[in-house]
Order: C-alpha cells, then structure tokens, then sequence
C-alpha cells in the first residue's frame, strides 16, 4: 500500500524540518508535500524541499489558520492521487511521527476496504480542574 504524506506548514521551520526528516526516515518509499501557506519563511521552507527531494506547493497569498488548512488537505488529496498513492495523508506541521508503529497503524487502517477516512479521534478524558474547555 502506498502512502503520500503532505505536511501542512506555515512559518515553523524546525517543526517542518524535524517533521519532514522522521518522515522521510520512518516511511522512505512514500511520497511527500509540503504545502506551505505563504509567510517571510516561505522561500527557507522552499529550499528545505527542494534540498530533501520533496514536492513543495505554497500558496499565492496568506491564507489563514482555517484557510491554509483547507487548501493544505486538499493539495494532499491531489498530490496522493498524482504520485499514484493509495492513501492520501495530511498531517500538520506540528505533528512529528516517532515510531514506524505510527505508519503501520495508518496502513493496517486502510488495509479495511470499509475506511474511507480516518481521524485520530478524541481523547477518552483531558487532566483538568481548571479549564472544562480543554475537554473539547
């Protein structure tokens, strides 16, 4: 099965570059994006894909918070099914895969033809007396 992983950035560079590289070493057969809303960064995050060997899509302007992540997921659906991927990825910039467990777990998800989406859910509970918003 293959994979095609976007990750969705916007001006935090050792996030991304931290991301791209467990990326590249936890899944080194699958393809990946780097979809960049633009910011000053936009041109330090460009040359981080080019240097990598990965595909790089900014956006024309600023896109915002909700904005940039729309277009960001829908760049990973175009990209996967460019790069002939069987599942298309999005992650966000800030999320940094640890184990090759992770992708394992994605793939056997998918393996299900049933699955069409997968979220990764809602915490069972959140430690906090303070703050009963952060349940959410």
């Amino acid at each position: 099965m293959r994979l095609a992983f976007t990750i969705s950035t916007y001006r935090l560079c050792d996030f991304v570059r931290l991301g791209l590289r467990q990326l590249q070493l936890l899944a080194p057969n699958d393809a990946i994006l780097i979809s960049d809303d633009a910011s000053p960064e936009s041109p330090i995050i460009q040359k981080m894909a080019s240097d990598a060997g990965v595909a790089y899509k900014c956006s024309r302007i600023r896109k915002g918070h909700f904005g940039g992540d729309a277009q960001s997921l829908i760049n990973s659906i175009v990209f996967a099914e460019a790069a002939g991927a069987d599942v298309a990825v999005k992650v966000s910039q800030r999320f940094i895969f640890r184990k090759p467990e992770a992708i394992n777990v994605i793939r056997k998800t998918f393996e299900d033809p049933n699955i069409c989406a997968a979220t990764p859910g809602q915490p069972k509970f959140v430690i906090s007396q303070t703050n009963p918003a952060a349940k959410g």
